[in-house]
């Protein structure tokens, strides 16, 4: 009877000190609250226990948007630990646990665009690689200078200094070397594996260690190398076909020779070369200069000569040997009978003669040795002096009246 007073007497003290709506149970330290107002101080006076509030919990306000809402600061003084939001962990945020205020393994504090790297272990951030919204660049040495990645365009800009496999290459001496710079691409150490080339490049000397290969074209068109003991040049063109090989001079690409792979042998170009005649008489007019065309061919390599001008132009440029012989059957005494090789308006050899008495056959040889650019000319110009007209004889044959002309080699 005694008990169940007391228990009766606890309850009904406790009932008196809570608001309406709180219950407790005797004997315990539990108290169910329904609806709790404080409106002046509520506290937790004993240590080592647990509360635990169902539902949101709002401080400076009456409507909590989360299960925690504060309106106003928060104050920590020990560690705050956040859990990981997918797979970046969030860490544990202390004051003053690190000069950027977190702890390692985590975010740090760094200046304005730089980039973070994780090292396995901490977020760090870099201080070579920063990005620049005004811009939209990825700087790598400074925020806004130096060599800089550009994503409008998807430009890289060098700022610096290029390393090409160990060797420097400056930006203001330019990736491709002018003709006083020399750049070796790659070391033993650093050695570059292909090297592709869109375009025509040009290549003063290429140097090959023992058994190593030059590769042209694609698959194995065309190879040179060097075995130790013997250089080899293989694989030139398909089976039973020729092979041109070009060569460039003067802005003007010819083939230099040719590889004929069924027979096994090699042949040159056709050289410029001509031999001309003429078969009619030609009638040179008084004091008058003028070009003897050469009416017939025996042979024209190249198709340099017209023998409707009587002018040779040259379609390749060299040296070449002229040689020309010109006949007059003379019927005035003690006049000049003459004959010119000329290139284009240049006297170059010439041959005059003088008779006594008329009636005469006067033959007249001509040669010369004649540099010749693409499109240079030589002619074959004849004159006399008589007073009256002059006949070149060619006395009805191929034979008398002819003009030779070939390149050198």
């Amino acid at each position: 009877m005694r008990h169940s007073y007391m228990a009766r007497l606890a309850a009904l003290s406790l009932a008196i000190w809570l608001t309406a709506g709180a219950s407790a149970m005797a004997g315990t330290n539990t108290v169910y609250v329904d609806n709790l107002v404080v409106t002046n101080t509520f506290a937790q006076t004993m240590g080592g226990t647990t509360n635990y509030f169902l539902g949101r919990i709002g401080v400076g306000t009456a409507q909590p948007a989360a299960d925690l809402h504060v309106a106003g600061s928060v104050l920590v003084d020990g560690a705050v630990t956040l859990p990981c939001q997918g797979d970046v962990g969030m860490g544990t945020y202390t004051n003053g646990a690190s000069t950027n205020g977190v702890s390692p393994g985590y975010l740090p504090a760094g200046s304005q665009g730089a980039m973070l790297y994780h090292d396995g272990t901490n977020w760090c951030a870099l201080t070579n690689l920063y990005w620049n919204s005004a811009n939209k660049r990825f700087y790598f040495s400074g925020s806004t200078t130096g060599s800089y990645a550009d994503t409008a365009s998807g430009n890289l800009v060098l700022g610096g200094t290029l390393d090409m496999g160990g060797k420097a290459v400056s930006n203001a001496a330019g990736v491709v070397p002018n003709t006083g710079n020399q750049y070796d691409l790659g070391t033993a150490a650093k050695q570059w594996k292909d090297l592709y080339v869109d375009g025509v490049e040009y290549v003063d000397e290429i140097r090959m260690d023992d058994s190593q290969k030059v590769r042209l074209g694609t698959g194995q068109d065309f190879e040179l190398y060097f075995d130790g003991t013997t250089a080899y040049l293989d694989n030139l063109g398909t089976s039973n076909s020729d092979v041109n090989i070009r060569i460039n001079d003067g802005g003007t690409t010819r083939t230099g020779m040719t590889i004929h792979a069924s027979e096994g042998s090699v042949s040159f170009p056709r050289q410029s070369a001509v031999f001309a005649y003429r078969n009619t008489d030609f009638t040179v007019s008084n004091i008058t200069e003028q070009i003897l065309p050469f009416t017939g061919e025996r042979f024209d390599v190249l198709g340099e000569y017209s023998t409707t001008t009587g002018v040779f132009t040259a379609k390749t440029p060299g040296r070449y040997w002229v040689s020309t012989t010109v006949h007059w059957l003379a019927v005035n005494a003690n006049q000049n009978y003459m004959s010119f090789i000329v290139k284009g308006s240049t006297l170059i050899a010439r041959q005059q003669s003088q008779y006594p008495q008329s009636g005469n056959l006067i033959t007249q040889n001509l040669s010369a040795v004649v540099d010749l650019q693409v499109g240079e000319t030589i002619s074959v110009h004849v004159f006399q002096s008589s007073g009256g007209n002059e006949t070149v004889y060619s006395c009805g044959t191929a034979d008398m009246l002819t003009l030779s002309i070939m390149k050198g080699m």
